[in-house]
């Protein structure tokens, strides 16, 4: 049953339904499918399973070398049987004293995944040869499937980059980007009505506005970095501004005219009656301090 499976599988006819031919009593196949034009007995002779078949069956044709190995492997299979009456120590001595050496070495690819490896080595003289006979040489090397075990969730990588608000862990972060510590920018953000859109949170379109405010960056940078187009940006500033403007207009205190009148001096009130803010803008030279850090403060 071993055989008929192995020229069913070497045939490779395929019925109707897609299911492989199963021949009858009656199927034969023609000696010319098989190497050397006869079919052997032999499990290790190329010729024990039809080999030869039209380009159609796609199959690779073992040709004669096949043939011809299988001659040599079964001569020297023989001569190993054969009893050695020979003296080691001569032979040793011969191998010793030969500088010429002949080595070959024969691999047979089987493309039957049930055949086991075969290796034979065979020492004439100074003649050494080496056959091997590999099964499924294309499975042993096929290309391997390489499929990553590290998840998305797993990723030490996941939570690195900006993704809003939510990317801010502490006030200095927040400072560098919106110029406000976190007292006045959750003050803000209870000054801003709920947002009706779900994509964008309050407290990423109050971050969005105070951005530009802060960094002037241009609507089409603040899309890249917040992953929305570039209209939603300015939908956003455009809503938020008359809204924090509004809620916040008592904030900066103002003075009437009338106070302001009322509390100017009179040097201004000879000179400049009309004054109502003075602008310090009074420079001084000094000298420059040693660290960068006491110069910045004396930058006007």
């Amino acid at each position: 049953m071993d055989l008929k499976r192995r020229w069913i599988i070497a045939v490779n006819r395929k019925e109707a339904d897609g299911t492989l031919w199963t021949p009858s009593k009656s199927s034969r196949i023609c000696s010319e499918h098989f190497i050397g034009g006869c079919k052997s007995q032999n499990p290790a002779s190329p010729a024990y399973v039809p080999s030869i078949f039209p380009e159609c069956y796609k199959r690779e044709s073992t040709g004669t070398d096949s043939l011809n190995r299988f001659k040599r492997l079964k001569k020297r299979t023989e001569i190993i049987s054969q009893p050695d009456t020979s003296d080691p120590l001569e032979d040793s001595a011969s191998i010793l004293v030969t500088t010429k050496t002949d080595a070959q070495t024969q691999t047979d690819r089987n493309y039957d995944k049930e055949s086991k490896f075969e290796f034979s080595c065979m020492v004439d003289g100074n003649n050494v040869s080496t056959q091997a006979c590999i099964s499924a040489f294309h499975a042993l090397y096929a290309k391997p499937k390489c499929s990553s075990k590290l998840s998305v969730s797993d990723s030490p990588y996941e939570k690195r980059g900006f993704f809003g608000y939510s990317s801010i862990s502490d006030e200095s972060q927040l400072n560098v980007l919106a110029g406000v510590n976190t007292e006045i920018f959750n003050l803000f953000l209870n000054l801003l009505s709920d947002s009706t859109q779900r994509k964008i949170s309050k407290e990423n379109k109050l971050l969005i506005f105070l951005m530009k405010m802060k960094l002037a960056l241009p609507f089409a940078a603040l899309a890249v970095i917040f992953n929305v187009h570039r209209s939603t940006i300015s939908r956003i500033f455009q809503s938020v501004l008359p809204t924090l403007a509004q809620a916040t207009k008592n904030f900066v205190f103002w003075p009437s005219k009338d106070t302001v009148n009322a509390t100017l001096p009179t040097v201004f009130k000879d000179n400049y009656p009309n004054c109502r803010a003075i602008i310090d803008c009074t420079e001084i030279k000094t000298e420059q301090p040693p660290e960068i850090s006491q110069r910045v403060y004396m930058y006007s």
